[in-house]
């Protein structure tokens, strides 16, 4: 059975630009959080930053733990597990619990960006890993700002 490596690209791809969004989606919400939870704006830029310190830390981590226990299940329960974590977030009124959960959601999206390339190092074969590889680096640098 032959497989769908544009399948796979474009899925890492996807994965990839919903994790960058992530990162960046509560830069223009600042003056709304000032607003909502009555804070200022340096405690309200708490919300991304708790996102990018969990983010940082969590790149750490999940190498070492893809090679005891594999890429393909860090890969899918981590997006599982962003997506979970990403709607319960809509439904958050407290400013302790949005800093709390948007440090739980950059560390489980912190598994994508080390687990990513080794992932598709393995599994496409050298004429379609330059493609994948060249898909994922192209969201990684993407700034949205």
């Amino acid at each position: 059975m032959e497989k769908k490596y544009s399948i796979m690209t474009l899925i890492l791809l996807w994965s990839g630009l919903v994790i960058v969004s992530s990162m960046y989606v509560t830069i223009p919400l600042t003056t709304v959080f000032t607003g909502t939870f009555h804070k200022t704006a340096n405690q309200a830029a708490w919300i991304g930053s708790a996102f990018s310190l969990c983010y940082a830390i969590g790149c750490l981590l999940y190498g070492p733990f893809s090679d005891m226990y594999g890429r393909k299940i860090f890969l899918a329960s981590s997006i599982s597990a962003l997506a979970i974590v990403s709607f319960i977030i809509g439904f958050i009124d407290h400013f302790s619990g949005l800093v709390m959960l948007r440090a739980l959601e950059g560390l489980i999206a912190a598994a994508f960006a080390p687990i990513s390339f080794v992932y598709a190092a393995e599994m496409f074969p050298p004429e379609k890993r330059l493609t994948a590889v060249g898909f994922i680096l192209m969201v990684s640098f993407i700034n949205f700002s």
